[in-house]
């Protein structure tokens, strides 16, 4: 095996995708603009000297179908470094990310089943203000402390229809 062949153990770092996805793009990119450049010099020469018995919308036909592929291996070239790219954020989200997302997900867990043993202790005062704490922290308000009824009784809906007298 050659020493300067990428291997997993290489790609499998943070810094080494990176560097890994940014220099398959880099040679890519210079590929695909090689495609490009090529494909407009091949189908301008056909279209200028086309063969004999073409005529002018025949040889843009003919340019058109030589010219394709090495546009199609442009449009291929993009597709690596698109994939490059990808590559490098899925390696991110998936073994940088995501370990810290548990972590903190964990740490949240932790958090909330502890204050879940602090409200179920068996102090009653303990209860009680843990109690209200977690209803006023959720915004509910206490069946105790519902809002009274209205003082005036609802108009019924047959009086509004009532002939003026």
């Amino acid at each position: 095996m050659s020493p300067d062949r990428w291997t997993s153990d290489l790609i499998l770092t943070e810094d080494g995708s990176k560097y890994y996805a940014d220099q398959i793009r880099q040679i890519f990119r210079a590929y695909g603009l090689d495609f490009r450049v090529l494909a407009d010099e091949v189908h301008g020469h056909l279209v200028e000297a086309p063969i004999d018995g073409d005529n002018r919308l025949t040889a843009r036909l003919h340019a058109w179908q030589i010219s394709r592929h090495l546009r199609d291996m442009a449009k291929h070239a993009q597709a690596i470094m698109d994939s490059a790219k990808a590559l490098e954020t899925a390696y991110r989200r998936g073994r940088i990310d995501l370990p810290k997302a548990r972590i903190e997900k964990a740490e949240k867990k932790a958090l909330h089943k502890a204050s879940k043993q602090v409200t179920a202790s068996p102090s009653g005062v303990v209860n009680q203000v843990a109690a209200t704490a977690s209803t006023d922290a959720a915004g509910l308000v206490p069946a105790q402390q519902a809002p009274p009824p209205p003082s005036q009784p609802v108009m019924p809906l047959a009086s509004l229809f009532k002939v003026a007298e």
